[in-house]
């Protein structure tokens, strides 16, 4: 275990060398508390009970001597942000806390760069001289606005850690080559004008295909947009060589299409009954039933997702509401 740390050791924290953020107490009914280091912004929300007496101070500061990335990942060069969060009266929490960290992009661009996509949270223990993963079920990324959550039951030095990004695509490089199948060292590895992490994180397509560039509809083995059918389009503004994030998903709804006519006949009327419960109920044989149909014609409600939500909007668009 960490064990308790001197609160009068001289650290370098946010605020300068050897001084401490004033102390903040946590108090056994839970709260919100925010901690600022250099360059990032951390929120611990509190549950009710995780402190066991009525009232403990909890001090935050950033270490001045990170340990190097023993127990980490394999690819990891190290802490891309380390801080300490320290309880009077121990490490541990009756129940976990839980934390996010948003920070600022330039973070990533250390040690070459890091892979977002890769970040892991880590504590480290004394004990070993390690550091220690937390459990990666409770990690929780957002890349759009560069946040990380994660749950933990002990407090002390935690750090956030990727994988080095040396094509700087937003995937780590192990990543690439173990899981993504994309190249490490190639930004777009299907040279469609997508950064494969883009690709993966925003647009949802695929970064081996130059032809899925678009969202969910792209998934299938199409070489162009049809006008008998509805997309998501996602796109980037580019100006010399420089270049925006690649936007937020739009659901574009084709010309001509009508809400509740699934059965394409050009009419919405008890005859589509039929084709609205396939779609809702097994896609794969809709498509296959209706080739020049649209299934979001099924999105009754407009949603962008065909499901039992639609029922009532179908019916009402049956019966002429």
């Amino acid at each position: 275990t960490s064990g308790d740390r001197e609160a009068t050791t001289t650290l370098q924290v946010c605020s300068g060398e050897g001084e401490l953020v004033p102390e903040d107490g946590w108090s056994e009914h839970g709260g919100i508390h925010h901690y600022f280091g250099t360059g990032y912004m951390c929120e611990v929300f509190v549950p009710p009970a995780a402190i066991a007496l009525p009232e403990v101070l909890v001090v935050f500061y950033e270490p001045s001597y990170v340990p190097p990335p023993i127990g980490m990942n394999p690819g990891v060069p190290g802490a891309m942000l380390a801080f300490t969060l320290e309880k009077q009266d121990g490490p541990y929490l009756n129940c976990p806390v839980t934390i996010t960290t948003e920070y600022t992009p330039d973070r990533l661009l250390q040690y070459g760069g890091l892979g977002e996509s890769s970040l892991h949270a880590y504590w480290f223990d004394d004990g070993f001289g390690a550091w220690m993963l937390l459990d990666d079920t409770t990690i929780a990324i957002d890349r759009e606005f560069h946040r990380l959550s994660f749950t933990t039951d002990r407090l002390g030095l935690i750090a956030l850690a990727a994988e080095a990004d040396v094509d700087h695509d937003g995937l780590g490089d192990a990543e690439e080559s173990d899981t993504t199948g994309t190249l490490p060292s190639v930004g777009d590895s299907d040279d469609d004008g997508i950064l494969d992490g883009d690709e993966i994180w925003f647009t949802r397509s695929d970064p081996l295909d130059p032809r899925k560039i678009a969202a969910d509809d792209q998934n299938g083995t199409a070489t162009g947009l049809s006008s008998g059918h509805s997309y998501y389009i996602a796109g980037r503004i580019i100006c010399g060589e420089q270049q925006s994030d690649v936007s937020n998903c739009v659901y574009v709804r084709a010309g001509g299409a009508t809400l509740g006519d699934t059965n394409c006949d050009g009419g919405v009327d008890v005859f589509d009954i039929d084709s609205f419960v396939l779609a809702l109920t097994n896609p794969g044989a809709y498509a296959t039933t209706y080739p020049d149909c649209d299934i979001m014609n099924a999105d009754c409600n407009e949603d962008t997702t065909v499901d039992v939500f639609d029922i009532d909007s179908f019916v009402a668009l049956i019966v002429g509401e």
